[in-house]
């Protein structure tokens, strides 16, 4: 395939970033101070956790220690359309274009910060995670080059992927990380960088790893399709392809049925996204309360519009 690149000048204009590689993790002390003392100097600040649980467990921690009168907004997977698109909409007001809305905001996310969200943010500090990931979190700090080079901080732990990334990826990402820590990051050696990562028993493993989804898929789902005929077995492989499902917090079940008599789509915003593997592991403790094979499914587990679901680790492990 024809290459198509960006001149040399074009890459040298949209420079944007600094970075930092930041020795410890993000529950260190001297890391919370780092974040908070960026906010009380009017920052607009990114905070970027690999999970939802250290998502939840870094908003509390920082919405505690950072003044009341900057807003603090956490954002991940595990929250309904309705408080999702609530918070998007705050977020886009106080870190848009439009600088007559503009104002210091703390926002605390997951990986979904990564995509869709029109943003412009002065600074981040992120969990380690593979290059590409990283890059698409800078793209949400000094989107519009509205300062020259803006500093983009990644903690160096944990480095074990959290069962999110494969460690080996966020080892190398590291590695090339150290190797540009405190340098403008050049925006025409992403490639190399990525290429740098992606060789060896990384690419190996891609490779076979395609090639069994591609066998697997061929003979599970093309093979076995007919017009017109149901499958529960695909439905199930549908849902694990997507590694998602959704659940209906039990708190909000009386809301739902209300809302479903006269606006029944509307209801559909009150379920929250999971993943299939959270999914099963609810249902086989007993957090599913609805009859199988109904929608929406019912769980008996905590919700509320700040923070999401919520369950100890004592409860379910994920």
């Amino acid at each position: 395939p024809l290459e198509i690149r960006a001149s040399a000048e074009v890459y040298a204009e949209f420079q944007r970033h600094r970075l930092n590689l930041l020795e410890g993790e993000l529950f260190d002390s001297s890391n919370l101070t780092r974040i908070v003392d960026d906010v009380r100097r009017g920052k607009s600040v990114l905070v970027v956790c690999n999970t939802v649980r250290r998502a939840q467990q870094a908003y509390d921690q920082l919405k505690r220690t950072v003044d009341n009168r900057v807003a603090t907004v956490l954002l991940h997977s595990q929250f309904n359309m309705r408080d999702r698109s609530r918070k998007e909409k705050l977020i886009r007001q106080y870190a848009g274009k439009d600088e007559h809305l503009r104002r210091p905001v703390l926002v605390v996310s997951t990986q979904v910060v990564e995509v869709s969200l029109d943003i412009d943010l002065d600074t981040i500090y992120t969990d380690p995670a593979p290059l590409e990931a990283l890059v698409q979190r800078f793209g949400r700090v000094n989107r519009r080059r509205r300062s020259k080079l803006a500093p983009v901080q990644v903690f160096s732990e944990p480095t074990d992927g959290l069962r999110v990334y494969e460690s080996d990826l966020v080892a190398k990402t590291l590695f090339v990380l150290n190797r540009e820590h405190d340098k403008p990051i050049d925006e025409a050696a992403i490639g190399d960088w990525l290429d740098e990562i992606y060789a060896g028993e990384v690419a190996e493993r891609c490779q076979r790893e395609f090639a069994e989804a591609a066998v697997d898929f061929e003979q599970s789902c093309v093979q076995t399709l007919r017009p017109f005929a149901a499958d529960e077995a695909l439905e199930k492989l549908f849902y694990q392809a997507f590694d998602g499902t959704e659940v209906l917090p039990a708190c909000l079940k009386r809301e739902f049925d209300e809302i479903s008599q006269n606006v029944p789509i509307l209801a559909s915003e009150l379920t929250v996204p999971v993943s299939y593997r959270l999914f099963k592991r609810l249902q086989s403790c007993g957090f599913i309360v609805s009859p199988p094979g109904t929608w929406p499914n019912v769980a008996e587990i905590p919700y509320n519009s700040q923070t999401g679901l919520g369950f100890s680790s004592e409860q379910i492990d994920e």
